[in-house]
């Protein structure tokens, strides 16, 4: 249901004309840390794999506005401020509305979104910070870092380094 949900906000997006490059489409793979995991038993932070579908439309030279989708790909528990049981994550999804800034080959970029998860979703705002180096004609191989906030919940810190293609 997810990834109907995901594949049909991003169809309209595919059929734009190609002509004048303002859109550029990335599949990366990464990490996430989150320091309240639980582990054996044990409260300490745990790194967990993540897919990540993102997609730009470049407004100006500099500005872009994104919608950048990821998935963790493992169940964990973390332990809230709140309260001090454990609460399950099975396979979150988050996906986040973005607006950046780039200059020459680094961008920065704030937003907020939503974490769905079949236990509860949380709502999310997120910093990051984008490397983008041209590989092959219409191609870039980007490094990201960001850092997650859930106010109800537990902060991350992500990393992720995928292919985008420009279009």
């Amino acid at each position: 249901m997810r990834y109907s949900l995901l594949l049909f906000l991003l169809a309209p997006l595919l059929t734009v004309a190609q002509e004048d490059s303002r859109n550029l489409i990335l599949i990366g793979i990464g990490h996430s840390r989150i320091d309240v995991g639980i582990k054996g038993g044990e409260a300490r932070p745990i790194v967990l794999p993540v897919w990540a579908i993102d997609y730009n439309y470049e407004l100006s030279e500099n500005w872009f506005l994104g919608l950048h989708n990821e998935i963790i790909i493992e169940s964990f528990e973390y332990e809230p401020n709140t309260q001090s049981t454990a609460v399950e994550r099975s396979t979150p999804f988050a996906s986040v509305a973005i607006l950046g800034y780039s200059h020459h080959f680094l961008s920065v970029y704030t937003g907020g979104g939503i974490e769905y998860s079949p236990e509860e979703s949380f709502g999310l705002i997120r910093f990051g910070l984008e490397a983008g180096f041209e590989t092959l004609k219409d191609f870039e191989t980007i490094v990201g870092l960001n850092y997650d906030w859930r106010p109800d919940a537990y902060t991350s810190i992500g990393w992720t380094i995928g292919l985008g293609y420009k279009f």
